[in-house]
């Protein structure tokens, strides 16, 4: 009787483990009243923890609930094709193959090549033309979408030219490939953020560590290149010093709001980056300068 009990209780047991660990391995449940911005956002914030498998369920997702929404169609595919450009950069130089990321980049920008490409958001194809731009630098050939045509026959009579040697595949130093790949996360975090910002907004930015100085700048620069007004930094500091506040270190949200409003900003930025080497992360939080209301968060690996 008392191995009969064991015998059950055993089974129940490993039946209960059994059945957490599918569901702790198995696919997000996704709420089906989550906007595309919302499933852009949760995506960003999966894949910025290397959890690439939850953002792509979330950006496809995004795909089959919302088809015809144009905008957010191209920012699902371009995150999804930047997904498999990412988990091809952590893996060891010789066993790199982009030609998955590639394919996904070349279908999207294939977008562009319809009568309907002036309804698309631009900076997807800018973004995609940048990281193919990348791969290729980084020494592998670019993708041949089409087979070419064959080549015409040589006659026996003529002799072929000696082709050129082989050049060594051009390889990029550590420093360069990290300045490349911070340079995409900026523009990726300053699309992010703009996506939520109205036009026309003016801008105060602060920034969090001193690490973020140079991050802080080249956020400043995207932003105005997309038209947005930006606060002069002299400003910032001028009004600091007669409010007796601070713009850099462990600035509060109340503090940042009330310099940004003083100097005309609807809303204000920090920038931040945490974290070492391949954690290493650039965080961008943008907030209204009257109600300290959340607009938009972007999280990238830098």
């Amino acid at each position: 009787m008392k191995l009969k009990n064991f015998l059950r209780w055993l089974s129940i047991t490993l039946f209960a483990v059994f059945l957490g660990v599918s569901c702790a391995t198995g696919p997000a449940a996704i709420p089906y009243d989550l906007t595309p911005m919302e499933l852009i956002q949760r995506g960003q914030e999966a894949s910025s923890r290397n959890r690439f498998a939850v953002a792509l369920q979330h950006y496809r997702t995004l795909l089959e609930r919302f088809p015809h929404d144009l905008y957010f169609v191209c920012a699902a595919e371009y995150e999804i094709a930047f997904i498999y450009y990412r988990r091809e950069t952590r893996r060891t130089p010789w066993r790199r193959d982009f030609t998955a990321a590639q394919i996904k980049f070349h279908n999207l920008l294939e977008r562009y090549n319809t009568p309907d490409a002036e309804l698309l958001p631009p900076q997807f194809r800018v973004l995609s033309e940048i990281v193919l731009a990348r791969i290729e630098a980084a020494g592998h050939p670019p993708l041949v979408m089409a087979p070419p045509p064959p080549a015409p026959l040589v006659p026996a009579t003529l002799t072929q030219a000696t082709p050129p040697p082989l050049q060594p595949a051009p390889t990029v130093p550590p420093q360069e490939a990290m300045a490349e790949g911070n340079e995409v996360a900026l523009e990726r975090a300053v699309l992010n953020i703009s996506m939520n910002l109205a036009a026309g907004s003016r801008i105060a930015i602060f920034y969090i560590t001193a690490q973020a100085i140079g991050p802080a700048h080249g956020v400043e620069s995207l932003l105005q290149e997309r038209g947005f007004s930006v606060v002069d930094r002299a400003e910032l500091d001028r009004i600091r010093a007669e409010q007796g506040l601070h713009t850099e270190g462990a600035i509060n949200d109340a503090t940042a709001a009330r310099i940004g409003y003083l100097a005309g900003a609807n809303v204000f930025l920090t920038v931040g980056v945490v974290g070492e080497g391949i954690n290493r992360q650039l965080n961008v939080v943008a907030m209204d300068t009257s109600t300290t209301a959340l607009l938009g968060i972007a999280i990238e690996a830098f």
